[in-house]
């Protein structure tokens, strides 16, 4: 079972930001939300280094596929030509609909 408490608090807190309020993640972030593993690794600080796996862990498993994989589609998404998403309680995404912004 993937674990996300082994990521360090101030990847995991960029990479939520990212998917919720479409701020952009920083060079190294956004590499690896790429799929970029050669400009990942060129851009890793130590503790970035030392958590490269687990990083790709937690996007593969916890962040909707439709704003990770390829540049075009983080650019997508921070353009905002991807549907919003929300986490509910236990921490499963939702895509933000007229309906749910409305009962906000």
């Amino acid at each position: 079972m993937f674990d996300s408490d082994s990521i360090p608090q101030r990847f995991r807190d960029s990479i939520l930001l990212y998917v919720e309020h479409r701020c952009p993640p920083g060079h190294f972030l956004e590499a690896v939300l790429a799929n970029d593993l050669t400009e990942a690794m060129g851009r890793a600080d130590e503790e970035a280094y030392a958590h490269l796996g687990d990083i790709c862990s937690f996007i593969y498993n916890r962040i909707p596929r439709v704003v990770w994989g390829d540049r075009e589609r983080i650019k997508d998404h921070l353009e905002g030509r991807t549907p919003g998403f929300v986490r509910d309680e236990n921490g499963r995404w939702g895509i933000i609909t007229e309906e749910s912004d409305a009962e906000d």
